[in-house]
């Protein structure tokens, strides 16, 4: 188990400029139903849920036409479009929650 001391060094050492969430507890993966590892989800600037699934189509690692579900979300959020692939089916590891 990693501490808060291990995870500022962490940040610190990567030279991190922006807000790393530490969920070790899991409120936040239990709040958005994170299921495997990893399990993406993208957030809107309101605040709402714009993506969750997979990173992308490809959880064996050898598709040539690989789709990057979590970059398409963002770039089309960036672009002020809709997200056109919301939701896909995430896959990973399952999760196993502290409590």
């Amino acid at each position: 188990t990693h501490t808060t001391a291990d995870r500022q060094k962490t940040v610190a050492d990567n030279g991190l400029s922006y807000p790393v969430l530490d969920d070790s507890q899991g409120a936040v993966a239990k709040a958005y139903g994170a299921k495997t590892t990893p399990h993406m989800f993208v957030i809107n600037k309101d605040g709402g849920l714009a993506y969750k699934g997979g990173i992308d189509n490809d959880p064996d690692g050898n598709k040539t036409d690989r789709v990057n579900y979590v970059g398409q979300a963002l770039d089309e959020l960036l672009a002020g479009k809709p997200v056109s692939v919301s939701e896909t089916k995430s896959y990973g590891c399952g999760v196993k929650y502290a409590n």
